[in-house]
């Protein structure tokens, strides 16, 4: 009778949190489609109010005094490995847009490239398809793609993702829009992943690198409002180490926060999140037959 009890307030709770899902899924869904029609490529301070954006300073050398809740944390300085600084090529500055932006991307490359990584938790990969663009199209009004994207091995429950985004316009102090389209696309991809069963807040962290300027946001929903802690934009018109160190760090983070608890009403689920429901069933009952058998 225990067992029984158990199995269905699993299940039942397994439905809370996919309709949960489902009601974010469709909040984000409307914020995505606003700040797509938005004609310029930045979100005034008035819109972000409008589609409820909260905005934060994201302190990169001493994240605990960051507002809100902290998501990511820079890998210890005390145990990163020791930069091989004279055996690394970093590129110059060259004049122009896409130069700038390229620079630092290959700067941040090869700077990654020169030592092991500190620790084997995030697993680099392509989230989408080869011809699924996360960015705009070139013949946009402002354009921008991903790279390096990377998430948490599958061995750990944290639902955390980062990704570095390559722009070629000058940055504005306001969010851009290219960073908030951004965030939301991978936080939906990540609301579809069948092994979060508990899991619904899903904490982006974005390397935006725009022509020798680089900042870092840290993008979580917490079923009101899209939270965005921002960096102060780096200056990398010069190889400055230590910036690049910093940066090094963050590109190595400490996920942690807790992804669980979201204030948001549930809507009804559709029917692709109800096939969500008849896998874990069907799982369910065969470790339940595995179990059987064992004994």
């Amino acid at each position: 009778m225990s067992d029984d009890g158990t199995k269905a307030k699993s299940h039942k709770d397994l439905i809370k949190c996919l309709e949960k899902k489902q009601a974010i899924m469709e909040h984000l869904g409307d914020i995505k489609e606003k700040v797509t029609n938005l004609p310029w490529c930045y979100l005034s301070e008035d819109f972000q109010k409008h589609i409820n954006i909260k905005l934060t300073f994201h302190n990169l050398e001493d994240h605990q005094s960051t507002h809100g809740k902290v998501y990511f944390q820079p890998y210890p300085g005390h145990g990163f490995p020791s930069i091989p600084w004279d055996e690394i090529r970093l590129y110059d500055f060259e004049p122009g847009l896409r130069a700038e932006t390229y620079r630092i991307q290959k700067n941040l490359d090869n700077i990654l490239a020169s030592f092991p990584p500190p620790w084997e938790i995030w697993l680099e990969r392509k989230f989408f398809k080869e011809n699924e663009q996360v960015g705009e199209c070139f013949r946009a009004l402002y354009h921008w793609y991903a790279v390096k994207e990377a998430e948490t091995h599958e061995r750990t429950d944290t639902p955390h993702c980062t990704v570095r985004i390559l722009q070629f316009t000058e940055p504005e102090e306001l969010l851009m829009r290219s960073e908030v389209l951004c965030a939301l696309r991978y936080m939906m991809h990540k609301l579809t992943y069948k092994r979060y069963e508990d899991q619904t807040i899903f904490p982006v962290l974005i390397t935006s690198i725009f022509p020798s300027k680089v900042r870092i946001l840290q993008v979580y929903f917490d079923g009101k409002y899209l939270h965005f802690a921002k960096s102060q934009l780096y200056d990398l018109k010069e190889n400055d180490h230590e910036k690049y160190t910093l940066l090094a760090r963050w590109m190595f983070p400490v996920p942690c926060g807790d992804v669980e608890t979201v204030n948001i009403r549930g809507r009804k689920l559709s029917n692709a999140v109800m096939e969500q429901v008849e896998d874990w069933k069907q799982k369910q009952e065969a470790m339940n037959i595995n179990a059987s058998t064992a004994k």
